[in-house]
């Protein structure tokens, strides 16, 4: 959208090159993007790195004043002890981008989320809306980016028209910052964006965060096999597949592709 800035926010932990899938997916739409480095190992520091080294005008970073991790069965928590000094730093490098160049639309993407190629005309409908931020189920893939499931992360906030006041503490729910209320939210289905926890790429991550594998959480889970990403998928088109039966269930997939699981 010309002459609007739009800018991003994202924190980074130990993601390593898979975040390429999000930061060329929001040099698509951003005039900078501010990241947030919250003890990061080697690769993932070294990765963002280099893209703030090819795209230093576009690229802010920061490091995280949070403590580091003590005990590694304590991630989560960690993660949930610390969420409003977290966002709140990663908000400061926003807000130091505003103070040079006046932020109109943030995005707060988690960093396995890439917007879907429908974004353009949401962003530009909420634009012109009355809205004030946009609300949005993900669409969630499993192994492949061309594989969706029918199981995976609720709605949460993820675009904002940007107000100086901006803030996140105490914590809020969902990824919501004050000022901001649910009732001048765009609330949509799915078509916003895409949850890439799930891939294959991710899974050394999710050992060391202690997520449960869903296959021992809900084996009957749904996969549809797609003819394209995720991402490229509208709001009609995922509603139309998921209406559909599915690939496989996740049992039948992994007996079948053993060696991906």
């Amino acid at each position: 959208m010309k002459n609007l800035n739009i800018c991003a926010c994202v924190g980074v932990w130990k993601e390593g090159e898979t975040l390429h899938y999000t930061f060329d997916n929001l040099l698509r739409y951003c005039n900078h993007i501010a990241v947030l480095a919250d003890c990061p190992d080697e690769k993932t520091e070294k990765f963002v790195l280099s893209y703030k080294e090819k795209y230093p005008d576009i690229f802010e970073i920061g490091y995280s004043t949070v403590p580091p991790l003590r005990d590694k069965n304590h991630v989560r928590r960690r993660t949930k002890v610390y969420a409003s000094q977290l966002n709140e730093e990663k908000l400061a490098l926003i807000k130091k981008i505003n103070e040079k160049e006046k932020v109109d639309i943030l995005l707060s993407p988690d960093s396995d989320e890439v917007f879907t190629d429908n974004f353009p005309q949401l962003l530009k409908d909420f634009w012109e809306s009355s809205y004030t931020s946009i609300n949005a189920r993900p669409i969630n893939v499993y192994d492949k980016v061309d594989i969706i499931v029918d199981r995976g992360m609720a709605s949460h906030y993820r675009v904002y028209k940007y107000v100086d006041s901006i803030h996140f503490t105490p914590w809020r729910y969902r990824g919501f910052y004050y000022p901001y209320r649910g009732s001048e939210s765009m609330i949509l289905g799915t078509g916003l964006f895409v949850h890439l926890n799930k891939l294959a790429e991710n899974k050394d991550r999710k050992k060391i965060i202690g997520n449960r594998d869903l296959i021992d959480v809900c084996p009957d889970a749904k996969l549809w096999k797609l003819t394209k990403p995720a991402w490229e998928l509208t709001h009609d088109e995922y509603l139309e597949i998921i209406s559909s039966p599915p690939t496989w269930t996740l049992k039948e997939y992994c007996e079948k592709f053993p060696s991906r699981t």
